[in-house]
């Protein structure tokens, strides 16, 4: 049962690292944004044009 528990903390912790991840990199692409276009966004961040139009796109409303 310990295992169990210590294995669910661990992946637990995981996810909430890359959520955490995720967001900052979509805040810095916001950011980046303001100064580049979606392609060089898309390059820099590593998200995807898709993504990066959609982040652009969210801002504008």
């Amino acid at each position: 049962m310990k295992k169990g528990l210590k294995r669910g903390l661990e992946q637990g912790l995981e996810q909430g690292l890359e959520q955490g991840r995720q967001e900052a990199t979509r805040h810095i692409a916001r950011q980046l944004l303001k100064l580049h276009d979606v392609v060089m966004v898309s390059e820099i961040t590593g998200l995807t044009i898709a993504e990066v139009e959609a982040l652009r796109l969210a801002d504008r409303n």
